[in-house]
């Protein structure tokens, strides 16, 4: 199969993130390919349906491209779509490309390969991104992903579920909850003057990463996950 290539006109500047959260460029992200097979980058994610191979013909082809600077892949992995048949509607076609890419785009720079994100990529294809699957497949992710990933990946989820201004106001809240309800030990809950990642830091090197996800969602009616609603316009 030929090589996968994203023109690329800039890239992100590099940013220590747990002080400042990184929102990727909107000019590079976004939706490729067709409605019958499309494909969605975010970040240095491109995830992509081609039409079934010989092997498994009554299944959707998968593929996730782990791009380079300028815009050419590096690492890929490809696999049948247990979770796609061909009868499979375009929205949930979409739904799966663009939940994936966003679910996977903030662990992708803590190194020039895939690694053990192929296992969650697996996972993916297999169950899909319905809730309980993309929860499960969270799970992993923030296991093998680094503490800045996993505030990356936070922050763009409250800063998705909340707006830009209400992101902090709207954790502290949550976080408050959780102290109230012992959850969360007071120490762990930063004064509003520090930012959004400051207190995400705090969070994670207090709870680990592979719990503050859970943690949060126990004090908010959010399951901090990507969803297809935030980045259909």
């Amino acid at each position: 199969m030929s090589e996968f290539h994203v023109e690329a006109t800039g890239v992100a500047p590099g940013a220590v993130l747990w002080r400042e959260p990184r929102h990727r460029p909107s000019y590079l992200d976004g939706w490729l390919g067709t409605p019958d097979f499309p494909g969605y980058r975010a970040g240095r994610i491109v995830v992509r349906l081609s039409p079934p191979t010989r092997v498994a013909p009554g299944l959707l082809y998968g593929e996730a491209h782990l791009l380079d600077a300028q815009g050419k892949t590096c690492d890929a992995v490809r696999g049948a779509c247990a979770c796609l048949p061909l009868s499979a509607t375009i929205e949930a076609r979409s739904r799966f490309v663009c939940v994936s890419a966003e679910l996977l785009c903030h662990a992708a720079d803590d190194g020039l390969r895939f690694g053990a994100i192929a296992q969650v990529v697996a996972q993916l294809r297999d169950q899909g991104v319905g809730r309980a699957p993309l929860m499960a497949a969270a799970r992993l992710l923030d296991v093998a992903s680094s503490e800045e990933s996993v505030i990356e990946s936070l922050a763009d989820m409250l800063v998705s579920s909340f707006g830009e201004d209400e992101a902090r106001p709207a954790l502290d809240d949550i976080v408050a909850r959780l102290v109230r309800t012992r959850h969360v030990n007071q120490e762990l809950r930063a004064p509003m003057a520090a930012s959004l990642g400051e207190q995400l830091m705090l969070l994670v090197r207090g709870l680990g990463k592979h719990r503050v996800r859970h943690v949060l969602r126990m004090a908010s009616d959010f399951d901090l996950l990507p969803q297809i609603e935030m980045y259909r316009l």
